[in-house]
């Protein structure tokens, strides 16, 4: 794969949206952790949501990937660091590595399996012009600046690397 020299890497770029919007709209209320992830789940067709994923990765390397991202575009308010997971990094719950994150994995159980049950039965209540707009962000953001950048589109959405032009 060749691409031009940009901050951070395509997908670490690309995955900013996807994250941010999602953090957006847990500070906004629109909705909790576990019906915004299976909507992206069910809905966008990504293999985790954003807490699932960010729990997984750990708070603390995706908080400085997002303020490493955010000071090499000086301070594009695209890429602006959420004060959600700083609180998580401040209080050490850094996801599955520390027991506590978005879910607790302190007693072993996968957290995937409680969401989507109890995530479907709020969809009723989740505005669908709030799912919309995240799948929107995150699928433009997929699909129009990973383009921009390289020599290849990153569907990071689809977890998979497709040429865009010869």
């Amino acid at each position: 794969m060749h691409t031009r020299s940009t901050p951070g890497f395509i997908v670490n770029r690309v995955a900013r949206p996807f994250y941010a919007e999602s953090l957006r709209m847990l500070q906004e209320g629109a909705a909790d952790c576990p019906t915004l992830d299976v909507l992206m789940r069910e809905a966008g067709g990504f293999a985790m949501g954003a807490f699932e994923l960010t729990d997984l990765i750990g708070h603390d390397v995706n908080y400085a990937v997002t303020c490493s991202v955010f000071d090499a575009y000086y301070q594009d308010t695209r890429f602006l660091p959420s004060l959600i997971q700083k609180e998580l990094v401040d209080g050490g719950r850094l996801g599955r590595k520390s027991g506590q994150g978005f879910y607790s994995y302190a007693q072993g159980v996968e957290p995937r399996k409680r969401l989507k049950s109890a995530a479907m039965r709020k969809s009723r209540s989740v505005p669908w012009k709030a799912t919309s707009v995240l799948l929107k962000v995150c699928s433009h953001a997929c699909m129009n600046k990973a383009s921009r950048s390289s020599s290849v589109m990153v569907k990071a959405c689809c977890g998979s690397v497709t040429p865009c032009w010869p």
